[in-house]
């Protein structure tokens, strides 16, 4: 019975040795066949390159800017009047017609101020004929007076008779004046370019003198008016600058130039009021686009920022209390600390904390999916 027990134990012991063996050696297998399979490695697996937008940047000296915000005015806009009574007799242009310097915009009856001219001239040249009669009776009368070949009396009536033609003769060119200016006044003139904005008055309507006839605005010539707070007028005062930027409401930046500066405060606002001409602009087919009344920004060059560049605020990320950009280089996303300086309309003026000057691919699109060290390939440059 003992032997017996021994034999069962040993046949036990055998067992499970075999069983180790095997299982050993499956293991050993495993790891022979995972050795022929790569690892997974999802975890650390290489990112293909992000495809980004750039903006080439260079950092130097960038001009700032102030900004106003202003109404057009037209440089000129002149309410033309009559200058005499009467019945109109003639409008030549309407609401919207274009007119040149000296056209005639209306006309007033003027049958008695011709009338009145034609007399005056006639009055001039028979004025002007009796002081030739006159002058040359005189200049005769006095070489025989000097003579003693007339009397005292007869020369004083000689003189007398040739200045009182004077006279007449000079009344009869004022009178002639007087008679052309009557005249004239009659035909409404255009003191400018421009174009009718209003016309109050209707043909076969009677006037009187100072009755509105026509508004005539130059919109070729124009200006704006903008307030400046007394720190806005110290920069401006320290740079001099005339040159000035009028932008339009589709972006497009048309030069100004300065006319004045008040140099004593507007009592209700306490703004110091610029007076800045320029241009209007013209599309394609020759027709102007910008017109009193409309708002646009006026920019003044102001401080020179040193080191650096222009750039959207789209293109920076706020971390934190920070703004970071991202640059290319050797072909990876390098993240650089930047600080904004100033504002020039919808960009910004960038410097670059660390004061890194080189010029650089800067990335402006995907900004969110980018982190530093990050590959990138280029799709677009701005």
């Amino acid at each position: 019975m003992k032997h017996l027990l021994l034999f069962i134990s040993a046949f036990v012991f055998l067992l499970a040795t075999s069983g180790c063996s095997k299982d050993t050696a499956g293991t050993a297998l495993e790891k022979q066949d995972g050795a022929a399979v790569p690892e997974n490695t999802a975890g650390v697996q290489k990112r293909a390159p992000r495809k980004v937008r750039i903006q080439k940047i260079v950092p130097g000296d960038v001009t700032g800017k102030i900004f106003f915000n202003a109404v057009i005015e037209a440089e000129r806009d002149v309410t033309v009047t009559s200058k005499t009574t009467g019945e109109i007799v003639e409008m030549n242009y309407d609401i919207g017609s274009f007119v040149k310097k000296g056209a005639t915009v209306a006309v007033i009856e003027y049958d008695l101020q011709r009338t009145s001219l034609d007399q005056a001239e006639l009055n001039l040249k028979q004025a002007e004929l009796t002081f030739a009669l006159k002058e040359k009776v005189f200049q005769r009368d006095r070489k025989l007076f000097e003579n003693k070949a007339i009397t005292a009396e007869q020369f004083d009536a000689s003189e007398n008779g040739y200045q009182s033609a004077e006279l007449s003769l000079n009344q009869a060119k004022t009178s002639l004046q007087n008679a052309t200016v009557n005249y004239n006044n009659c035909f409404i003139k255009a003191p400018f370019d421009g174009i009718v904005v209003e016309r109050p008055v209707q043909q076969g309507q009677y006037v009187s003198i100072g009755t509105a006839i026509a508004r005539i605005v130059d919109t070729a010539n124009l200006q704006v008016v903008v307030g400046m707070s007394p720190d806005d007028l110290l920069i401006y005062k320290r740079y001099k600058n005339k040159d000035v930027g009028i932008i339009l409401p589709n972006d497009q930046v048309v030069p100004g130039t300065v006319k004045g500066v008040a140099d004593a405060p507007d009592r209700k606002t306490s703004l110091y009021s610029m007076k800045i001409l320029f241009k209007s602009v013209k599309d394609e087919n020759d027709k102007y686009i910008v017109f009193p009344g409309m708002q646009l920004k006026v920019a003044i060059d102001s401080k020179v920022h040193k080191n650096t560049f222009l750039t959207s605020r789209n293109n920076m990320r706020l971390l934190g209390n920070r703004y970071i950009v991202y640059i290319i280089r050797e072909g990876k996303a390098v993240e650089k600390e930047v600080e904004i300086v100033s504002d020039i309309g919808k960009e910004r003026v960038v410097r670059f904390s660390d004061g890194y000057s080189e010029p650089s691919e800067l990335i402006i699109s995907g900004l969110e999916a980018l982190s530093d060290g990050r590959e990138v390939e280029v799709l677009e440059e701005k």
